[in-house]
């Protein structure tokens, strides 16, 4: 790959995460916004926006999030309905998240279930089947721990 090609790619992804970001409503805007506050690891707006997509094409009703502060696409992506698991080990990181889920709270019948327990303990009690989507983020040793499961 030479330097023209590494800088169209750039600004082809450049592009799409300014698309992505311009799309994401007021919610998920204070919800980075708190998240950056927090120094918590969030990913790129065009990630999240990935995710919402696929968790609309599978139909999901039951997704288990870890580590992850887009919550608000994920609820979005489950139209107001069904179960949005989120587990986190830092207690930071579980108190964003149901304040984030508390301000979506009047315009979803989504039901939050909010784990403060490190993966490798909680993961472990689960029967995979029962969810649709499994989204990884965040720290590094969240793909460690959820990939040894």
């Amino acid at each position: 790959m030479d330097k023209t090609s590494y800088a169209n790619l750039a600004r082809a992804w450049e592009y799409v995460e300014n698309h992505a970001y311009s799309r994401q409503t007021q919610a998920l805007l204070d919800a980075r916004e708190q998240a950056a506050q927090c120094g918590l690891a969030q990913g790129s707006a065009a990630q999240a926006q990935l995710l919402h997509t696929l968790a609309c094409m599978m139909r999901s009703t039951s997704v288990i999030t870890i580590g992850s502060v887009e919550i608000v696409q994920l609820v979005d992506a489950l139209h107001g309905t069904g179960q949005l698991t989120a587990v986190d080990s830092s207690t930071q990181g579980i108190a964003l998240i149901r304040k984030m889920f508390f301000a979506l709270s009047d315009t979803t019948q989504t039901t939050l279930r909010a784990v403060n327990a490190p993966v490798n303990v909680f993961l472990p009690r689960l029967n995979g089947t029962d969810y649709d989507l499994i989204v990884v983020s965040g720290d590094a040793a969240n793909y460690l721990d959820t990939f040894a499961q």
